[in-house]
């Protein structure tokens, strides 16, 4: 039987739905929330509500914003016949601090994982074939920027054979991210490093 309140644990629960954060975390953050004033609670609640009603997805790639459609897609100097598929609004905005890439981007919403009930329709994958079969000016190259891990690997490949009978060159980000990291968190040098030695899939 544990002594913690009732509420207390009901906390931690909600907490520890937080990617990354497990019971021992969830129940510090819990404990600093609960030490601090009422008012630190309510400012981030009160920001959170206002977060989840404000910022959605771009109607055209996907990535999170707070207009209808994006500030990148919306900007008519960006290289329409070059798209960067990524995994994550993460992705996105790390790309967009290297200053590097000047085409669009398309956010697939995570990568191809069975195991996790993440398949085919759980992706934004019929979406970006919708858009590559709409572009004008055709889409000349897609970059398949998803990680370089076991899911991002096999979802790059599974893309790439979706597009094989497209006239489109197909591309994988290179050398500079190691086997099993995330494009979320490589530095910008090695973002700009694999975007520009980027090499052909497929």
């Amino acid at each position: 039987m544990s002594i913690r309140p009732q509420a207390f644990e009901s906390l931690v629960k909600a907490i520890s739905q937080f990617p990354t954060i497990g019971p021992k975390t969830a129940a510090r953050i819990a404990l600093w929330l609960l030490s601090k004033p009422q008012s630190v609670s309510e400012e981030i609640g009160k920001t959170l509500i206002e977060a989840r009603a404000q910022i959605r997805p771009c109607s055209v790639c996907y990535q999170f914003t707070d207009a209808e459609v994006c500030e990148i897609c919306s900007d008519v100097s960006r290289d329409r016949s070059l798209i960067c598929a990524v995994e994550t609004s993460v992705d996105v905005w790390n790309f967009e601090r290297t200053k590097q890439f000047k085409g669009l981007y398309h956010v697939l919403g995570g990568a191809l994982s069975p195991i996790d009930g993440i398949g085919h329709d759980e992706l934004k994958i019929d979406s970006l074939i919708d858009r590559i079969k709409k572009s004008d000016p055709p889409v000349a190259e897609i970059i398949l920027a998803t990680d370089p891990d076991t899911e991002g690997n096999a979802t790059a490949y599974y893309i790439s054979e979706l597009l094989s009978g497209f006239n489109i060159k197909k591309t994988r980000l290179a050398h500079g991210i190691p086997i099993g990291g995330e494009v979320a968190y490589s530095d910008d040098a090695t973002l700009s490093a694999a975007l520009i030695e980027r090499k052909l899939i497929g």
